[in-house]
């Protein structure tokens, strides 16, 4: 064996060594950038910024006498709420059961549908979006308060973003993968308007 074939089987080694390496590293990359943009969507509303959220005290107020008979609900009957926020120029109807927090502390304004299952609906509201996605694509397949909007859908939530006079909207619902849950989210999300459209 000659020094020059030598020389060439020592950089032609170097070269497979080099390749396996420079791939391997690719691998490793896209695996890793995979699993990065599976863990940008928070699995509970509890990962988002959380400060102790303060009770939205309901209005005290006493209806008006009927002169015609009012039938009281059945147990079986759905009662709804509504909620308006002119600060952030939208209403939605969420289920009765529900306790509704609203917490101004982090970037954005959060609005927190909640149950004692901590299966929360939440608005979020702000100049920025309250959760990182590489890239949104709004369509028209569902709409908030007459937007298009971006959804995303993983096995315990579902997201649905939408951008209107300057300000990013979120409605996060975690369901926990529960049809009647997820019947619910729709429901409430297809509920949100917003004020100045009405």
């Amino acid at each position: 064996m000659t020094a020059s074939h030598k020389n060439t089987s020592s950089f032609f080694f170097l070269f497979l060594i080099s390749l396996a390496f420079i791939v391997f590293s690719l691998y490793l990359y896209l695996l890793m950038s995979s699993y990065v943009s599976q863990q940008l969507v928070v699995e509970n509303s509890s990962n988002f910024y959380a400060p102790a959220p303060t009770r939205i005290s309901t209005p005290d107020f006493s209806p008006a006498p009927s002169s015609s008979p009012t039938s009281s609900p059945t147990p079986t009957q759905t009662q709804f709420k509504d909620y308006s926020s002119p600060q952030d120029n939208f209403r939605v109807k969420y289920l009765s059961q529900r306790k509704l927090y609203k917490d101004n502390g982090g970037p954005s304004r959060r609005y927190i549908f909640s149950d004692d299952s901590r299966n929360n609906f939440v608005i979020h509201v702000g100049n920025d979006w309250s959760w990182i996605y590489p890239s949104r694509h709004f369509d028209s397949d569902f709409r908030l308060g007459a937007q298009d909007t971006f959804r995303y859908d993983t096995k315990s939530q579902t997201i649905f973003d939408t951008e209107y006079q300057g300000l990013k909207y979120t409605v996060q619902c975690v369901h926990n993968d529960s049809v009647d849950l997820k019947k619910e989210c729709i429901n409430f999300s297809k509920s949100f308007h917003f004020i100045d459209l009405d």
